[in-house]
This record gives C-alpha cells, structure tokens and sequence, in this order.
C-alpha cells in the first residue's frame, strides 16, 4: 500500500531513498541554470541544415532534367555533379555543427568521397556526346 512521504517507514512498503532513485517525480537537473536560459537544438538544427538542404535542391533540380528527355541529359548530369562538388566544398569548409546531414563520416573521408563522386560524373557528362 502506498503511503505519504511523512509516513514512518514500519507502514511503507518502501523507503524515500528508494523512491527518489527512480526518478519518478523528479524534475531534472539544469546544473544550476534557469530551465529558460537552456537552448535546444531545434533552433541550431534547422539553420543546419541549409548546406544539406541546397545540395539536396541541386539534385533533384539535376534529376529532373534528366527526366525532361534526351536533349537534357547532359546539363541534368552537369548539375548533378555540381550539386556533389558544392556539396564537398561546403563539407571542407564548414563546421560539423553546421554542416548539418552532409557529415557522415570523418571530413576528410566525406570530402574524398563527394569529390570522387562529383569528378566523375563531371567528366562523364563532359564526354558525353551530345545528342543530335
């Protein structure tokens, strides 16, 4: 049977110490700063992703004119690589807190790796031959 706190201990089925170790009913620690002073990253996260979200309009702004036809294969590639060289150069530059979804891995890994895929689709477009 559950009892009030100022019950004595013979009565309870459990003590106050165990009742505080679980943190049922607790309000949790701030270390000592005002809970309005503690900032979220829901306001750091959107702004973060805005490199992601450029490179990401890139593509699918490449994809889409590789979907218009034929004639439009070439510039949709162009785009595409270009969105991917943007895409590392931002990765290069920015900071990891900034740079948002584009951080996978270690940056020199995901720099190599958008740089390679951006170079070589670049180089596939440019010699392409162009449809007549």
């Amino acid at each position: 049977m559950l009892t009030q706190r100022g019950d004595s201990p013979d009565t309870d089925s459990r003590s106050d110490s165990a009742a505080q170790d679980t943190g049922i009913g607790t309000v949790p620690d701030t270390g000592g700063v005002p809970a309005t002073d503690v900032r979220g990253e829901a306001g750091q996260s959107r702004w973060a992703q805005l490199p992601y979200a450029v490179v990401l309009a890139g593509m699918v702004g490449g994809l889409a004119l590789m979907w218009l036809g034929s004639r439009q294969v070439k510039a949709g590639t162009v785009t595409v690589a270009s969105a991917l060289l943007v895409a590392a150069a931002a990765r290069l530059v920015l900071p990891e807190r900034r740079a948002g979804l584009l951080v996978s891995r270690r940056r020199l890994a995901d720099v190599m790796v958008l740089v390679s895929l951006g170079t070589c689709l670049m180089l596939t477009a440019l010699l392409l031959p162009s449809p007549s």
